[in-house]
C-alpha cells in the first residue's frame, strides 16, 4: 500500500522484476481492506503507514487476522506505531531495492 503513485509504480516494477505478482498499487484504506477480503492469495504486503491523512493500522489488523505478514515501508518513525505492530520491520524510505527484497524474502 502506497499513496504516492511513483513511489508505487517504482515499487511495483522492482518486485515484478524479482517475479513477483503484485495486487497493487494500493492508494487507499478503502481500497486496501477491500483487497484483502477480495484475495484469496496473499502472501505478504508492504504498507506505507501514511495513506492521505489516513494510517494503514486497519488494514494492519485485517492482515494479521489472516495470518499474512507485513512489513513498514514508511517515513514514520517507531512513535507513530502502535504497540501491537511494534515489532514489525519498519524500512526507513526512500527504500533500499536489496534491503526490502531480502525482508521480503525472509517474511516469506
Amino acid at each position: 500500500m502506497e499513496d504516492e503513485y511513483f513511489l508505487a509504480d517504482d515499487l511495483k516494477r522492482l518486485l515484478v522484476q524479482e517475479r513477483a505478482q503484485v495486487l497493487g498499487p494500493v492508494p487507499t484504506l478503502a481500497q486496501g481492506l477491500c483487497t484483502i477480503e477480495a484475495e484469496s492469495q496473499i502472501d505478504c504486503a508492504v504498507l506505507d503507514i501514511g495513506l492521505g491523512g489516513d494510517n494503514v493500522f486497519a488494514i494492519c489488523s485485517a492482515l494479521a487476522e489472516r495470518d499474512i505478514p507485513f512489513l513498514f515501508a514508511t517515513g514514520f518513525g517507531r512513535p507513530h506505531i502502535p504497540s501491537e505492530f511494534e515489532n514489525i520491520l519498519r524500512l526507513e524510505k526512500p527504500i533500499e531495492p536489496t534491503g526490502l527484497i531480502a525482508a521480503l524474502r525472509a517474511l516469506v
